[in-house]
């Protein structure tokens, strides 16, 4: 397809669970990976409503209530609504690690057969977040505005991982990456500072690509189309998508 016929992919961003049509419609054609913080909010996902919304059933590391909350029964009933899991992994900042890396163990074991993307957070720690991908074994993890080394991202690409990227990279960590395992991201409301001013607006990340590759932004979107559908494929997911983003893959 030519440029104008792809929207932007946002493979992480964060919106409310009671956002309004008018603020979806404000977002644009952008296909957004909407993650969720917590089972209780994952709960509310206004599920056939928004047809360009992919919602994500989350535990944040950073958020100790849902860490504490956390229900390996629950998650499970609610997984097969979902195509995407998200935002769950480790945050070394935020403390409690070792139950950090209990729910998220328990979350790939339950997420391992399942068709569905999983979007990782991995802030210093990003070592113990691939080797738990080593552990356990997923269809598509995404390490989602990686900060890791060139070595965890070697290991990363050999368990199959791809990586969303933001405006806000580095230089030196998007030249760790594949172009065959990338796929954008604003992580809205984070990045504001960057330009990315509402979930969709994935122009920095491509602008950056577009530098680093030495191609035009127009090339770098098809490239994270294809690896899109590539990432729906692998994982299963395809089905579980919206009706409209189905018909986009």
């Amino acid at each position: 397809m030519a440029f104008p016929e792809l929207p932007p992919i946002d493979a992480h961003a964060h919106l409310a669970t009671d956002v309004t049509a008018e603020q979806v419609r404000r977002l644009g054609n952008a296909v957004i990976f909407a993650m969720t913080r917590s089972l209780s909010e994952a709960s509310s996902v206004p599920f056939g409503c928004y047809d360009n919304l992919i919602w994500g059933i989350g535990v944040h590391p950073g958020d100790p209530d849902a860490l504490e909350r956390y229900s390996g029964e629950r998650f499970e009933t609610l997984l097969p609504r979902f195509a995407l899991v998200g935002e769950v992994g480790l945050d070394r900042r935020s403390g409690r690690l070792a139950r950090q890396q209990e729910v998220l163990a328990d979350i790939l074991n339950r997420t391992a057969d399942n068709p569905v993307v999983v979007s990782l957070h991995s802030t210093g720690a990003a070592g113990e977040v691939v080797s738990l991908l080593e552990d356990h074994r997923i269809r598509v993890p995404i390490l989602h505005w990686f900060g890791g080394t060139a070595d965890h991202a070697r290991r990363a690409v050999e368990v199959g991982a791809w990586f969303s990227v933001n405006g806000a990279m580095r230089d030196e960590t998007l030249a760790l990456i594949p172009r065959d395992r990338v796929i954008t991201e604003t992580d809205f409301p984070y990045t504001r500072r960057v330009g990315s001013t509402h979930p969709g607006v994935t122009v920095p990340a491509e602008r950056n690509l577009a530098r680093m590759w030495g191609c035009t932004k127009q090339e770098v979107r098809s490239a994270v189309w294809e690896n899109f559908k590539t990432l729906v494929t692998v994982s299963g997911a395809r089905p579980r998508l919206p009706s409209h983003v189905q018909d986009l893959v």
